[in-house]
């Protein structure tokens, strides 16, 4: 998907971009629209009593994310992203996205298996209870992404890149 005109500018409009756009924004539109590096990102959300990961490459296909990357809508979990938990309402949905397909068991905990390559993410949940020195922590490659719009809330991100065959 093409970055839309309204979000192309000059280098100098650049500039007054990166100021009027949050962190939050600048992360989304540099990974909804990014068509030259084959980077699939992950998104973990828990704001409040809503949490799940999303597929932001295929909510970037399926919607349109531009209110998110202007910052008049919050990008949230829903109930057909990879996963949804509602705890308000005791809603728990899972469901397999255009590059993810989801597993795991009690012992794993959720793993995100990447269609096309095969290659698991696990989930990144235990890493913040984990020993960090046992052999079996969870993949540290997510990283939290800190922005006023969550407030009192927990985002990890994890970039997954395809080498191109």
């Amino acid at each position: 998907m093409a970055i839309p005109r309204s979000l192309h500018s000059t280098q100098s409009g650049d500039q007054q971009q990166a100021l009027q756009l949050s962190r939050l924004q600048q992360f989304l539109k540099t990974r909804i629209f990014n068509e030259k590096v084959n980077i699939l990102t992950l998104l973990y959300i828990n704001r409040r009593e809503i949490s799940g990961f999303i597929d932001l490459n295929a909510r970037g296909k399926m919607e349109n994310c531009l209110p998110y990357i202007q910052g008049t809508k919050l990008i949230l979990p829903k109930p057909g992203d990879l996963t949804y938990v509602n705890i308000t309402s005791s809603k728990i949905f899972s469901s397999n996205s255009i590059h993810w397909e989801i597993s795991g068991n009690a012992i794993e905990g959720v793993v995100f298996i990447n269609k096309r390559t095969q290659e698991q993410v696990l989930s990144p949940l235990e890493n913040f209870t984990s020993d960090k020195n046992d052999k079996n922590t969870r993949d540290s490659r997510w990283t939290e992404l800190i922005c006023q719009e969550y407030e009192n809330s927990k985002l990890l991100f994890y970039d997954f890149k395809i080498l191109k065959k």
